[in-house]
């Protein structure tokens, strides 16, 4: 009997999955950041915002990294997008997974025509310009 293969082993590199957090897994990570001033320093607000509704993977391989390169060649070494798409899997009428996929530039993005260079200003005699006998 074969085993099955899992989540991770069956999907393509470049696609991932995100699975929502339940409310235990959620005070775990806030128990966690609790021990940082950089997070008790923070309104109940702003922690808020720090504690993930999701946690999950992407997955790269070789054939993944040299298709970030050539994106970045093609953008002449310049930083690129990584578009991503998500879709949401439900099971029972609640989201139980999101499923990720990626996207990348095939043309360099649209960049600002470069400014000519500024004129240089005209030389300045060294003498008042009174004095010049022609």
């Amino acid at each position: 009997m074969q085993n099955k293969p899992t989540a991770f082993e069956a999907i393509k590199a470049g696609k991932g999955r995100l699975y929502p957090l339940d409310r235990e897994k959620k005070l775990e990570k806030y128990n966690h950041l609790k021990q940082y001033s950089w997070f008790t320093d923070l309104s109940k607000e702003q922690q808020a915002l720090k504690i993930p509704s999701f946690n999950g993977w992407l997955k790269i391989d070789q054939d993944v990294i040299d298709e970030m390169q050539g994106a970045l060649d093609i953008n002449g070494g310049e930083a690129i997008k990584y578009n991503l798409d998500v879709a949401e899997q439900k099971r029972d009428g609640a989201v139980s997974q999101l499923n990720v996929e990626y996207w990348l530039p095939t043309k360099p993005a649209n960049k600002p025509a470069p400014q000519p260079a500024p004129q240089p200003a005209p030389q300045q005699a060294d003498f008042p310009e009174e004095d010049i006998p022609f």
